[in-house]
């Protein structure tokens, strides 16, 4: 941007880590996303799984089979082992840091982070495991 004589901050947000699908034992409940895209689609107000079934059955489905899913599956899950919420609590340390350095790298000078979420998220909502 400097090159071209624009000068402007730059404003980076939502670079939490680490993402449910960066394991790839995950990839495999990519139907759960897709049916909470398309009640997003068809109108539905934040894919609301009571109005159009996105995937709210199937999440309890995954909490009913917890201790038969991987483990990079488990820690994305509420109420899994310490052991596997401490694992992730540490990885989401070591991301948190090394996005902020790729960012400071690439000029921005300024970082924020506000990480939001709910007291009483509803555990079978397919958007809380991401």
């Amino acid at each position: 941007m400097q090159a071209c004589g624009y000068r402007k901050p730059i404003i980076a947000t939502e670079y939490n880590g680490p993402g449910f699908y960066e394991f790839a034992p995950n990839f495999r409940f990519a139907p759960l996303v897709f049916k909470w895209l398309q009640a997003v689609a068809a109108g539905h107000a934040n894919g609301d799984p009571a109005a159009a079934d996105a995937g709210q059955n199937d999440v309890a489905e995954l909490y009913r089979k917890m201790g038969e899913l991987p483990l990079q599956t488990q820690m994305f899950m509420q109420g899994c082992a310490p052991q596997l919420q401490a694992k992730f609590e540490r990885i989401q340390a070591r991301d948190l840091a090394m996005r902020n350095v790729l960012a400071f790298s690439a000029g921005v000078e300024k970082t924020l982070y506000w990480s939001l979420r709910s007291d009483a998220p509803n555990r079978d909502d397919v958007m809380n495991l991401m």
